[in-house]
């Protein structure tokens, strides 16, 4: 009933880089992937002599690495600012109109017709009505909500700033003051991008909430999709091919669903103090004490 397919904006540079899926094998050698790839090659609308393995799906690496056919030298300040405006407003017509004018929305439109050609891929290798983008990008996300022609929910998900501040600090080794304002920032950036977006298609669901009592929020994400929920829902062990995100999808020896709250050890004093000044009420506001 649903695929999930993991960071699709990742999809390029894990081909590239011989990512792994996380069933083991290699992207373009997984039977999940070429299954999904040969139905690709059925779908009337995709574009001539490409494959999945083809596709763009990152607006970055077309900025940085196709000048010639995007941009002529570095991109223009003032065409990045205006696609983040156009995706913001999210008026469908606007920005479509707006693709024809601005490379930047020219490009992030053509990111999103191969992402959908990759959803769709994936549907009907799967014969699976539901299929799950993880990606965590606003601008992402809403070039998506405005590009298809189909139903596009948002599950929102949301944690503690101070534990994706500690774990921003661990992955980058960044100071406590630069992850609490890119954390801010970022809220910022997914709440604006929302805003124009049906409450209705949104579902907001607590990290914390989802690791101490995953089968009551599966129950509630299901009822909210108009689904069904089923208990193998909890296996996100059993065949499973996702693109890259979390490296934990990799740590085949952790199978069961747990609450990580090692930020509460691992931050000091300090670190805290400095949250608590940056992004301490958004935190609160978010329901975090």
């Amino acid at each position: 009933m649903i695929s999930s397919v993991g960071e699709v904006n990742r999809w390029t540079v894990a081909i590239e880089e011989s990512g792994l899926c996380t069933c083991g094998e290699y992207l373009i050698e997984c039977p999940f992937w070429n299954a999904a790839s040969r139905e690709y090659h059925s779908i009337p609308y995709r574009p001539r002599n490409t494959s999945l393995f083809d596709l763009d799906l990152s607006d970055e690496r077309l900025i940085k690495t196709r000048p010639r056919a995007h941009w002529v030298g570095r991109p223009n300040p003032f065409r990045s600012i205006l696609k983040e405006i156009l995706l913001t407003i999210g008026i469908k017509s606007l920005w479509l109109f707006a693709s024809q004018l601005s490379k930047g929305s020219k490009i992030s439109k053509t990111v999103a017709h191969n992402c959908h050609l990759l959803f769709e891929s994936v549907r009907r290798a799967e014969n699976t009505p539901i299929v799950v983008d993880s990606s965590k990008n606003p601008g992402h996300m809403k070039a998506l909500y405005l590009s298809s022609d189909v139903p596009v929910y948002i599950l929102y998900l949301i944690r503690d700033g101070r534990a994706t501040c500690c774990s921003i600090m661990k992955a980058d080794g960044e100071p406590m003051h630069v992850c609490a304002k890119a954390w801010k920032m970022e809220f910022i950036k997914q709440k604006v991008s929302m805003a124009s977006i049906k409450k209705a298609s949104i579902l907001t669901v607590r990290y914390e909430d989802l690791c101490k009592n995953p089968s009551k929020e599966l129950r509630r994400i299901c009822k909210w999709l108009g689904i069904f929920y089923e208990e193998q829902m909890l296996d996100f062990r059993k065949d499973k091919h996702v693109i890259w995100g979390n490296p934990m999808l990799y740590r085949k020896e952790e199978n069961r669903i747990y609450l990580d709250e090692k930020w509460k050890k691992e931050l000091s004093t300090a670190d805290l103090r400095i949250f608590e000044a940056i992004a301490g009420s958004l935190n609160r506001n978010l329901g975090y004490k």
